[in-house]
């Protein structure tokens, strides 16, 4: 389950994933980890669409997630929010804080890239 609007942006993360682990450590891990690696991605480029952050995720990718994002100076940060759905931790839910639609500001990042 995906869910992206403007006002919200969340996902579940459960065993229907193809990078589910009956491990609940290792599900934990892999959601701090890529939660990272996103982080790392809009340092270094600049911005991050969710469309990007749901690939990584194993995620289905949306209309709305090739709007939505995060911007380096919108917020600087990208966060899961990332809770338990039930107390064994059979799933994830997952709640985005994008910075809203950057879309269109994506040739402002990439001018920025060209002038290094």
């Amino acid at each position: 389950m995906n869910v992206a609007t403007p006002d919200i942006v969340a996902a579940e993360f459960n065993e229907s994933n193809p990078n589910w682990s009956n491990d609940k450590e290792r599900n934990w891990l892999f959601l701090h980890c890529q939660e990272g690696y996103a982080n790392h991605i809009l340092q270094m480029q600049g911005f991050i669409f969710l469309n990007d952050v749901f690939s990584s995720l194993g995620l289905r990718k949306t209309t709305q997630g090739q709007k939505l994002g995060w911007v380096q100076n919108g917020g600087g940060h990208v966060n899961f929010n990332i809770s338990h759905v039930d107390f064994d931790a059979s799933s994830y839910f997952l709640i985005f804080n994008v910075d809203g639609e950057i879309w269109e500001r994506v040739d402002e990042f990439t001018k920025e890239q060209d002038r290094v």
